[in-house]
């Protein structure tokens, strides 16, 4: 029994000195400092990060394109294990010239009939705005449609229209400017999520294990 012990825990330390770990995610920036403590316990390990939106990560995941999906909504699919990660709020956000910019918040009826910087229409940030400007009765105008938080950021800064965010994703520019939207009553979901049958193989049980640790360190700390 001891043996047979030793001799699993030796082929659990072997499966983690090489191989690849590969994560389709909406956004990086909800895990990357899990990935940054997976990287540095496991150097062996080489991980690859795939950037797309929720519904080409899920698509990923299930074509075994990748070993974890990070979502930015709620998956009922009983082939998912499923760990939520924090939510955050809905930011609009617009360049520093912008008559909006100083404001400490901005509401619903501030964004009716703006020119808007949206997403693709997989876009979970798109999608909740619509929502919610759907339920106030409000009108959405885009200005312009585009592929990526990337073009969205661009496209704000060269004074297109106003952008909307969560707040995790927004990150550090000194050329936008970020405010909440203050009735604004749904809040950004993350989930990370892997298929069961996927979910004993060492590499992928590893991260999420990291992944739990954080989760539980933050709440003792909250």
């Amino acid at each position: 029994m001891i043996e047979a012990e030793a001799e699993e825990l030796l082929q659990d330390s072997r499966a983690l000195l090489t191989g690849t770990l590969t994560l389709a995610v909406d956004a990086p920036v909800h895990v990357l400092p899990q990935i940054a403590r997976f990287c540095q316990r496991y150097p062996g390990i080489s991980v690859k990060i795939e950037t797309g939106n929720t519904d080409e990560s899920l698509s990923r995941l299930y074509n075994y394109q990748a070993d974890l999906a990070l979502l930015g909504r709620d998956v009922d699919d009983v082939r998912l294990l499923s760990v939520p990660l924090p939510d955050d709020q809905l930011l609009a956000f617009v360049a520093r010239d912008h008559a909006w910019a100083g404001r400490e918040s901005i509401c619903l009826a501030d964004l009716d009939d703006t020119p808007l910087v949206l997403r693709e229409t997989g876009s979970v940030t798109r999608q909740t705005l619509e929502q919610e400007m759907r339920q106030a009765g409000l009108r959405i105008r885009p200005a312009i449609q585009v592929e990526g938080r990337e073009a969205a950021r661009e496209a704000v800064v060269v004074g297109i229209g106003v952008g909307v965010v969560s707040a995790a994703e927004f990150g550090a520019d000194a050329r936008v400017y970020a405010m909440p939207i203050r009735d604004c009553t749904q809040r950004m979901k993350e989930t990370l999520v892997c298929l069961k049958e996927q979910s004993s193989r060492r590499v992928v049980a590893t991260f999420l294990e990291i992944v739990r640790e954080s989760l539980h360190a933050n709440s003792k700390n909250a």
